[in-house]
This record gives structure tokens, sequence and C-alpha cells, in this order.
């Protein structure tokens, strides 16, 4: 676990460390609940109850953002995958017009505004 933590960062984009939850959408079956421990503009780490799913690629949504995208998976572990997003999706087309990009924008936004705390009381 220590060996993790000092990991020197690959992605040319870093990850943002979040809490979401999410839907994985496999073609053929139901909706399968997830939570997003981190995502990137490149890709994600989702976490399952139970084993992850076995198809290869999927659907993504993650309704606090309305953001929904192809991804495929990148590596798996018994209650995890990391996936990488479709080259339709890194080039700014998400599915529903929203790129990870602009949800990393959103990330920071929100974290700005949670560190600043409350603004001046407005008349």
């Amino acid at each position: 676990m220590t060996r993790e933590l000092h990991r020197p960062e690959k992605r040319q984009f870093g990850r943002r460390t979040v809490l979401w939850h999410a839907w994985i959408k496999v073609a053929g079956r139901d909706r399968e609940a997830c939570i997003v421990r981190n995502f990137s503009v490149t890709g994600a780490l989702l976490e399952f109850a139970s084993e992850t799913p076995a198809a290869d690629r999927f659907q993504l949504a993650i309704d606090h953002f309305n953001f929904t995208a192809e991804c495929y998976v990148r590596h798996r572990s018994r209650t995890g995958v990391g996936v990488y997003f479709s080259d339709t999706v890194l080039n700014g087309q998400a599915i529903n017009g929203i790129a990870p990009a602009e949800v990393v924008a959103r990330i920071q936004a929100e974290r700005e505004l949670r560190r600043r705390g409350p603004g001046p009381a407005r008349s």
C-alpha cells in the first residue's frame, strides 16, 4: 500500500480523487451501480460492491455531472476497474455532450468554492 501512495503519476493529466455514485451499462444487461474513486480527462477508477463486470467495454454514467461516456477496461482487480475513455470522448464528444475536461474543471471549481467557505451575506 505504501508503495502505491508514492508511485509517480504517469497520466498526462492527473487524476482527481472523488467519491461519486455512478452507473455502468453493458450492452444487453441492466445497469449496475458503482462508485467513481478517481477521475481524469482520460479515464476513471471504478469500484463495485461485488465482483467487477466481465465486459471490457461499457458506458459509464455519472448523474451528478450529466456525464455519459464509452469506456474500455484498462486494468481490473476483484472489485474495481480502471477505465479509459474512448477516442470519441477524448476528442470532446461524450455521448451527451459534456467532455471529461469539463467534468475536471467542475471538480476544481467545486473544490475552490469549498476551500473558500461561505461568502459574505448578501442583502
